[in-house]
Order: structure tokens, then sequence, then C-alpha cells
């Protein structure tokens, strides 16, 4: 996802005049989503994706499942 971040740290800056950005069929994770959203927030801005995945660190919170022994 580092990619899709720097792209879109890009088009955050308030010079960037990008109003639409097309990821289709390009799974992104929930932090790339919330970057988007912030950004339509301040402008408009719409990012087109392949679907949101749910990944282990979310915002850098670690999700973990509980260890087992085999």
């Amino acid at each position: 996802m580092e990619g899709c971040e720097e792209i879109l740290t890009a088009v955050c800056k308030i010079s960037s005049k990008v109003q639409y950005m097309s990821l289709a069929g390009i799974p992104i994770n929930t932090k790339i989503a919330l970057i988007a959203t912030d950004i339509a927030k301040l402008r408009q801005f719409n990012l087109i994706h392949g679907g949101i995945f749910s990944s282990k660190d979310i915002l850098g919170i670690q999700r973990v499942g509980p260890l087992t022994c085999v």
C-alpha cells in the first residue's frame, strides 16, 4: 500500500487539482480509504478502487488472533 499512500500524499497537497483518481481493480486497505475520505472532506475528490480489505495493521493498531499450540 506504500505506492497508493505516496500518491494520495501528493494529491492531498493544497496545490493539487486532482479531483478523481481511479485504482479500479486494485484493493486498498482501510488506511488508504481514510486518507481519501480526509481529502474529500477538504475539497472535491473521488477515489475509485477495487474494494477494501482488512489488514492486521490498521492505523498502527495490530490486530492479532490468539496464539494456538499444535
